[in-house]
């Protein structure tokens, strides 16, 4: 945690400072790829998975697919990272592998009635990413929209919609919902 690494000329080609495992745990760092260096990565993922970024930023790495590109996937399979805060790294990828990158906020409802359907579209879109059918009195998910329309629904109160809100960053919404008075319980 809180670490910066600097990535110079002895990494070499088709390596990284780290090699990331399943097991590996790094939070709330800094990677600098060091001025002149043309091969080498901060960051080397070895198997096909699922990853987590927090707080991770990468400063001056090349471009997708270069030599200096942040991330090298030589796993020889499909690799999906999911980025929270810090900065979306450059990827390169060995033959064979695949990486997507998804750049993930968090989106947070409170106060919600307990048992209430909660859903999350991409904003004026149909396309759902989030949802879930009986919610606590909070909800969390997270979204890798910059914009998503909210609907929440719940026996005995107002339909809500929030259209268009802004997830480019972490937000937390609270909901207040009404009674519907025309509501009658059978």
């Amino acid at each position: 945690r809180n670490s910066t690494f600097i990535i110079n000329s002895n990494i070499g080609a088709d390596n990284g400072m780290v090699n990331l495992t399943g097991t590996t745990d790094i939070e709330s760092s800094t990677f600098e790829l060091q001025s002149g260096v043309t091969t080498g990565h901060a960051i080397e993922i070895g198997s096909a998975g699922t990853y987590t970024f927090t707080d991770l930023t990468f400063s001056s790495f090349g471009a997708d697919g270069t030599n200096t590109a942040a991330i090298y996937n030589s796993s020889g399979g499909a690799v999906t990272i999911n980025v929270f805060g810090g900065s979306v790294p450059t990827v390169r990828n060995s033959a064979g592998s695949t990486t997507t990158v998804n750049n993930l906020t968090t989106l947070t409802l409170t106060g919600l009635q307990p048992n209430s359907e909660v859903r999350v579209f991409t904003a004026g879109t149909i396309t759902e990413v989030a949802g879930v059918e009986n919610s606590g009195t909070s909800f969390t998910a997270n979204i890798s929209a910059a914009s998503v329309d909210i609907v929440v629904h719940s026996l005995g109160f107002e339909y809500q919609k929030i259209s268009g809100a802004d997830t480019s960053s972490n937000l937390t919404l609270p909901i207040q919902q009404r009674v519907d008075r025309n509501y009658s319980n059978p």
